[in-house]
């Protein structure tokens, strides 16, 4: 069974068997995702040509010349509420923003739009830190990255007392 999707297929080559309107389906199936294993019972067709078209949709989109630089406040997370942030969880109608992990970035998406993308790192003080952060027009001058982080159906859950107090700083807020 192949552990990696590598092939850069375009969305015309992918979309002879699948169309787009399965991109959902295809994200919950392959949600947990990151960008080396994916793992799939090796006879369901159906669920490769979604997961190869989801990926080339992926590389499209970071690709993207759709993506704006953009401030925000810093959310520094500790190792835990790292790695519930890189786990992810998959939207549903009370949570429709949900973060997507790809090639060392974080994208925020919903509704199939792709609205957010940012980068963390590990900082000397043992938290990460927002390195990067781009929108496009569409959630422009909006803190997604909070919202999910209050919201979001992280487990654990990564709203905490620290976070709390940090949001109640946060322009927006005041």
């Amino acid at each position: 069974m192949p552990s990696a999707i590598t092939s850069r297929s375009t969305t015309a080559d992918i979309s002879k068997n699948s169309n787009s309107a399965n991109i959902s389906s295809a994200s919950n199936k392959i949600f947990d995702m990151n960008e080396n294993e994916i793992f799939f019972d090796r006879n369901d067709q159906d669920t490769w040509a979604l997961a190869r078209l989801h990926h080339s949709l992926l590389l499209q989109i970071q690709d993207s010349a759709l993506w704006e630089k953009e401030e925000i406040p810093d959310v520094p997370l500790t190792e835990e509420q790292m790695i519930a942030f890189v786990k992810g969880y998959g939207p549903d109608f009370e949570c429709r923003y949900a973060p997507y992990m790809l090639g060392g970035w974080f994208y925020i998406t919903r509704s199939g739009y792709w609205l957010k993308k940012l980068k963390y790192k590990k900082g000397a003080d043992g938290f990460y830190h927002v390195v990067d952060h781009y929108t496009t027009q569409k959630e422009k001058g909006r803190n997604l990255l909070a919202e999910i982080i209050i919201w979001g159906y992280f487990q654990p859950r990564i709203f905490d007392d620290r976070l709390r107090a940090l949001f109640k700083t946060f322009p927006e807020n005041q």
